[in-house]
């Protein structure tokens, strides 16, 4: 009889804890935010959203500012990693006028990459998707599945990109 009890107490641990970690994982996996779907207009004036940019890609979204000089130090990073970055989505997101913007791409990759793209977006619809005051830049990382691995307040490391 007590040999049975003390079977039923162990497996009803081993339940509860089999229990705890299966929803520590799955909770995980739910809470976190998959790719937004923020509206861009292109540099060619054309419309389109970060969700069909990233779309089955790694995705790593910037806000930047023409004005900021850690964003100018954050694309400097990219610009400098840029053969190391070619399977990841790159894209640049500004709040400011489409003309500004190009002048601001020009002056810091001129080049053109297909992985690489700098467009314009409104904070309004940017805002929601943030988890902290926007501080410029800001970096919003997504996994191929387009589930966020990572946003974060102003410079990150792009070796912390690479290197996953």
């Amino acid at each position: 009889m007590k040999s049975n009890l003390k079977l039923g107490i162990i497996i009803l641990f081993g339940v509860a804890i089999l229990y705890q970690v299966y929803i520590f994982f799955l909770t995980e996996k739910i809470n976190r935010p998959s790719i937004p779907d923020i509206s861009l207009i292109l540099l060619n004036n054309t419309k389109t959203s970060v969700s069909q940019i990233g779309e089955g890609k790694q995705t790593v979204v910037f806000l930047v500012n023409s004005n900021c000089d850690y964003c100018k130090r954050e694309i400097g990073q990219v610009r400098s990693n840029l053969d190391k970055l070619v399977d990841t989505e790159i894209v640049f997101v500004l709040f400011e006028n489409l003309n500004k913007i190009k002048e601001f791409k020009e002056s810091f990759l001129p080049e053109e990459r297909a992985f690489i793209t700098f467009a314009q977006a409104k904070r309004e619809n940017v805002d929601p998707f943030l988890e902290n005051e926007l501080v410029y830049p800001y970096m919003l990382w997504y996994d191929e599945n387009g589930m966020q691995k990572v946003q974060h307040r102003g410079l990150y490391p792009i070796s912390k990109i690479i290197d996953l």
